[in-house]
């Protein structure tokens, strides 16, 4: 098997995979680092890295939004019933005096 062939199907199953590459959390972490990488190439003139380093922000940012977009009804319907669990039963009259 050659480079190109085992490249292809590393490249074939890790697009193919449902599942992001971590949480959105993670994502936005790495948008961030590649963000101050693509000021940090532009600023040195080094355009070699903008086509990888673009890449690389638009895949992780998309990832970011769609393990949001995923988890987000779970998270809001956790939320509600923590919410209704915290809420407090109504105190009972006392007319003892």
């Amino acid at each position: 098997m050659d480079a190109a062939c085992v490249a292809s199907h590393l490249a074939a199953s890790f697009v193919a995979s449902d599942a992001p590459p971590g949480p959105p959390f993670y994502c936005a972490v790495i948008v961030g680092l590649l963000l101050e990488l693509l000021a940090r190439a532009i600023y040195t003139g080094a355009a070699s890295f903008l086509l990888p380093v673009g890449a690389g922000i638009a895949y992780f940012t998309w990832c970011g939004v769609r393990g949001l977009l995923r988890n987000l009804p779970a998270f809001r319907k956790e939320m509600q019933l923590r919410a209704a669990q915290r809420q407090r039963a109504p105190l009972q009259a006392d007319d003892s005096h």
